[in-house]
C-alpha cells in the first residue's frame, strides 16, 4: 500500500507540473543569484530526483520537518530528511529544509518556472535552494533503504518526530514521519515486497514469497492511508486463513493513538515448513504511538509475535485451528489519580516540573517539544534525560511510556499550566522490582533543568525579554498577517540574529507604537494596522528567535505582537501664519499624486518645514506623506478628494517624533487660503500642466530677467490672447487655445522656478503656469 500511495503521489507531481504558479507576498531580502536547478526527474548519487520548482503556501506543502540554517545544501537537507525515513525533501527560501512521509495537496501548492525559484541556497552557492515560499521539491527514489536496523531498541532524530527501528520495538510518534524496520529472527518470510520496501518499489498491496527460512527486512516510513508491510494501525489487525492452521498476534492501543490510524493493512503470505515472523511496525501519520502488526503463514503450527504497548490480540482464522498470543513492553500503569513520579530515577541536576504531567501540544498538529525525540522500549528517565542533556535542552519529557521529547520552550499551543491526567503508563524500562511512570496518551511527564529555564515566563512557553518601558505583548500575542501587502507597513528590517528586545527596541526609537516579529527574523513596525486587526488571531507563532531560541519570533504568516500604548507621542505642530488643517486632515493618495505643484523630501522633515517650502512656492496646499516627503499644489487632481479619507497618517515625522508626517498612502493635508489662485490682470491661475513639442501655446511669446506673472499676462492681454504660460522662470507664451497636443489633463510636478523678475513661480523645466482671461471681463 505504501508503494501503491507514492506512486500515486509521483502521478500526482507529473500532473500538477503545469499548474499556473501563485504569487507569494513580497520577499524581505534575496540571498544572491540562483543557480539552475538540478535536471527534472534525474535521480542523483544520493537516491534523490528533483520535481521542479513548486508553489508554497501554509500549512507547507512538504509538512512533518522544518529545519533552518545559516549553511544549508541540498545535500545537508537530504541527509536529514534521509535518516529520519521521509521520502520527499524540500529547500526554501535559501536557508530551510522541510521534510515529509506525504504531500499536502491541500494547501494549494501548484508547479511553477525554475525561474521562482531564484535563491541560492545559504551554504552552497552553486545550489538553489528555492525562494520566497518558493520550493525545490526532491522525491527519494533510490534502492537502499531510508532507517537503519538493527538489534537496539533506540534510535534518535533531531527533529520533532521519533523515529524507531528495532526488532523489539514500535515506533510511537504522534506524526507521520515516524518509521520501523522489522527483521525475523530465525526463519522468516517476506512480508512486503520478494526483496525490500524501498520507497521507489512499484509494488502491490499483497505478495507472496516461497521460501524455507527466508528473512527479509523493511524499512518504509507509515503512511496516512496504508500501513507498512505486515502492519495494521491502532486497533485494527489483519487476518488471514491458511489450509491447516495460522496464528496471529498484534499489540496495539487505541488510547494509545494521537488520532485514528490507518484502517487498511497489507498481507502477506509464505509457504514454509516452519515460519515465523516477528514485526514491529509505526503508527501511521495520524497516529501517535503503537501500531498493531499482523501476519500470517501456512504451516502445520505457525505463530506471529508483536511487540509494542499496550496490547490488543488480532483474530486469526484457519480451517482447522487457530490461536493467539500478545506480548507487551509497556503496560499501561495501576490507575491512579496522582502522578507517580520516582525521584531515585531522574538524574541530578533534572528535577520534575512544578506540574509533572501536561496535555500534548494541540496547534498546528505540533509537538510540545519540537528540538530532538528518541524512541526506545526499554526508556527510563535516566535515559531520556541524559539525552536531552547531550542535545543542550533544558526541558524534557516521556510520553506513551517509550518516547522522549526535547526542547528548550514549549510550543505549539502546550503550556505548563494546562495539566493531564493521562501520565498513567509505566516506562519502557521499568522492572518488576522498581516501576516509573513515562506519560500516556498525548501526555508528558516533564522535566527542567532549574537553571535552564530561569528565563522562562511561568508556562515555560518563552523566555523573558527585557523590553522597553511600557511595551508588552499584545492579548492575543499572536495576529494573522494581512493577506495583502504588510499589516504592520511603516518600518522594517531583518537579522539572523533577531530577539524580541531587538525588534522592540527599534520600533521604539522610531516612536511606533507597534512592534512585530515574523518569520524568526523579520520585524515591522508602524502605529496603525493595515489590513489586519487585533482580532485576527493566528496560532501559527512557533519559529524560535534566530538570536535566541527560546523566544518565539512570529511564524509563517503569523505576527507576535507588542504594543507601547503611550506611543506614539503625538503633539499638534506649531503651524505658520496664515495655514490650518484642511477640513479632512487625513486623505488618501492617488496614482499620479494629489498635489503635483513642488514637492520636497528629508531626514528633517517636519510640518513646518513644509508648509513653509508650499508657502514659498506660493501654493495653496501642503501635505505631508510617509514621514518624510511633503507635496504642494494649488488643487487636488488625478482623482483625488478631501472626501477620499485615510487612517493612514500616523507615520512620526523623520524630523521631529513627537508630530505626524503622513503614512503609507496617507496625505497629512493643510491649507493657506491666502495663497489660494489670483487673478492678475484678469487672468485666473490654472494647473501646472506639461510642455509638448512644438510649444502648447504659439500666438506670441516673450522673455525676460524681470518676468512676472503680471507681466507676461498683460503682455498676452495686449496681443489679444486668452490664455498665458510662463516657463523656465522667464519666458512668456501666449494662444487662444493649446495645440500641438497639449491639455490642461496633462498635469506636470515641474513648477518650481521662481519668476526672475520677483517672487511667485513662473513654470519650470518644460511645465507651464497656466493663466486663463474671465470670460465675463
Amino acid at each position: 500500500m505504501l508503494a501503491l500511495s507514492f506512486l500515486a503521489t509521483l502521478a500526482a507531481l507529473v500532473s500538477n507540473v503545469e499548474a499556473a504558479p501563485t504569487s507569494g507576498a513580497h520577499s524581505i531580502e534575496a540571498r544572491g543569484s540562483a543557480p539552475a536547478l538540478p535536471t527534472y526527474g534525474k535521480t542523483g548519487s544520493n537516491g534523490w530526483a528533483a520535481y521542479g520548482c513548486w508553489q508554497d503556501n501554509y500549512p507547507h506543502f512538504v509538512p512533518d520537518y522544518f529545519e533552518r540554517t545559516s549553511s544549508m545544501t541540498q545535500e545537508y537537507c537530504a541527509s536529514k530528511c534521509y535518516n529520519m525515513g521521509k521520502p520527499y525533501m524540500a529547500v526554501e527560501y535559501g536557508s530551510d529544509c522541510y521534510c515529509a512521509s506525504a504531500l499536502n495537496w491541500n494547501n494549494g501548492a501548484t508547479s511553477l518556472s525554475d525561474s521562482s525559484c531564484n535563491m541560492a541556497c545559504s551554504g552552497n552557492g552553486n545550489e538553489n535552494c528555492g525562494g520566497y515560499y518558493t520550493l525545490v521539491l526532491f522525491v527519494y527514489k533510490g534502492t537502499g533503504s531510508t532507517s537503519s536496523s538493527s538489534s537496539s531498541s533506540a534510535v534518535t532524530s533531531s527533529t520533532s518526530s521519533a523515529v524507531a527501528s528495532s526488532s523489539s520495538s514500535a515506533s510511537a510518534s504522534k506524526s507521520s514521519s515516524a518509521a520501523a524496520s522489522s527483521s525475523a529472527s530465525s526463519s522468516a518470510a517476506s512480508s512486503s515486497a520478494s526483496s525490500s520496501a524501498a520507497k521507489s518499489s512499484a509494488v502491490s498491496s499483497s505478495v507472496s514469497a516461497s521460501s524455507s527460512s527466508a528473512a527479509v527486512s523493511s524499512a518504509a516510513p507509515a503512511s496516512s492511508s496504508a500501513a507498512v508491510s505486515s502492519s495494521a494501525a491502532s486497533s485494527a489487525a489483519a487476518s488471514s486463513s491458511a489450509s491447516s492452521s495460522a496464528a496471529a498476534s498484534s499489540s496495539a492501543s487505541s488510547s494509545a493513538s494521537k488520532a485514528a490510524a490507518s484502517s487498511s493493512a497489507a498481507s502477506s503470505s509464505a509457504a514454509s515448513s516452519s515460519a515465523a515472523v516477528s514485526s514491529s511496525a509505526p503508527a501511521s501519520s495520524a497516529a501517535a504511538s503503537s501500531a498493531a502488526a499482523a501476519s500470517s503463514a501456512a504451516s502445520s503450527s505457525a505463530a506471529v509475535s508483536s511487540v509494542s504497548a499496550p496490547s490488543v490480540a488480532a483474530s486469526s482464522s484457519a480451517s482447522s485451528s487457530a490461536s493467539a498470543s500478545s506480548t507487551s513492553s509497556s503496560a499501561p500503569a495501576a490507575s491512579s489519580s496522582a502522578v507517580v513520579i520516582d525521584p531515585l530515577a531522574i538524574p541530578s541536576p533534572w528535577v520534575a516540573a512544578s506540574n509533572p504531567c501536561i496535555a500534548e501540544a494541540t496547534l498546528n498538529n505540533g509537538r510540545a517539544l519540537t528540538g530532538s525525540a528518541l524512541a526506545s522500549d526499554d526508556m527510563t528517565y535516566t535515559k531520556c534525560l541524559n539525552f536531552c542533556s547531550a542535545g543542550g535542552f533544558s526541558i524534557a519529557a516521556v510520553e506513551y511510556g517509550r518516547e522522549c521529547y526535547c526542547g528548550n520552550i514549549l510550543t505549539n499551543g502546550a503550556a505548563l499550566s494546562k495539566t493531564s491526567s493521562q501520565c498513567n503508563m509505566n516506562c519502557g524500562g521499568s522492572t518488576l522490582t522498581s516501576t516509573a511512570v513515562c506519560g500516556g496518551p498525548n501526555a508528558l511527564n516533564l522535566f527542567v533543568l532549574p537553571t535552564g529555564i530561569a528565563n522562562l515566563n511561568s508556562d515555560l512557553t518563552s523566555s523573558v525579554s527585557t523590553l522597553p518601558t511600557g511595551w508588552a505583548a499584545t492579548s492575543p500575542a499572536c495576529v494573522q498577517e494581512s493577506s495583502s501587502g504588510r499589516a504592520l507597513a511603516a518600518d522594517s528590517f531583518s537579522a539572523d540574529n533577531m530577539t524580541v528586545s531587538m525588534c522592540v527596541s527599534y520600533c521604539d526609537a522610531k516612536g511606533y507604537g507597534y512592534a512585530g516579529l515574523e518569520y524568526g527574523r523579520e520585524c515591522y513596525c508602524a502605529n496603525a494596522f493595515t489590513g489586519s486587526s487585533l482580532n485576527n488571531q493566528a496560532y501559527g507563532c512557533n519559529m524560535p528567535c534566530a538570536g535566541d531560541k527560546t523566544a518565539i519570533c512570529g511564524g509563517p504568516s503569523s505576527i507576535s505582537l507588542y504594543r507601547n500604548p503611550s506611543l506614539p507621542k503625538v503633539n499638534t505642530p506649531t503651524l505658520p501664519t496664515g495655514w490650518s488643517a484642511a477640513s479632512s486632515t487625513c486623505i488618501q493618495e492617488v496614482s499620479g499624486r494629489a498635489l503635483v505643484g513642488a514637492s520636497t523630501s528629508g531626514s528633517d522633515m517636519t510640518v513646518p518645514k513644509c508648509l513653509n517650502f508650499c508657502q514659498a512656492k506660493g501654493l495653496q496646499y501642503a501635505a505631508l506623506e510617509y514621514g518624510g516627503e511633503c507635496y504642494c499644489g494649488n488643487a487636488l487632481v488625478n482623482g483625488a478628494s478631501l472626501s477620499l479619507t485615510s487612517s493612514q497618517c500616523t507615520m512620526p515625522c523623520n524630523g521631529d517624533s513627537t508630530t505626524t508626517c503622513g503614512g503609507p498612502n496617507g496625505l497629512q493635508i493643510y491649507v493657506n487660503s491666502a495663497l489660494a489662485p489670483t487673478t492678475v490682470n484678469g487672468f485666473s491661475q490654472g494647473n501646472c500642466i506639461q510642455e509638448v513639442a512644438g510649444r502648447a501655446l504659439t500666438g506670441a511669446s516673450t522673455t525676460g530677467s524681470d518676468m512676472t506673472v503680471a507681466k507676461c499676462t498683460s503682455f498676452c492681454s495686449a496681443q489679444g490672447f486668452t490664455i498665458a504660460g510662463l516657463e523656465y522662470g522667464g519666458e512668456c507664451y501666449c494662444g487662444n487655445s493649446l495645440v500641438n497636443g497639449a491639455s490642461t489633463t496633462l498635469i506636470s510636478g515641474q513648477c518650481n522656478m521662481a519668476c526672475t523678475g520677483g517672487s511667485g513661480t513662473c513654470g519650470g523645466p518644460n511645465a507651464i503656469n497656466l493663466y486663463t482671461a474671465n470670460t465675463s471681463s
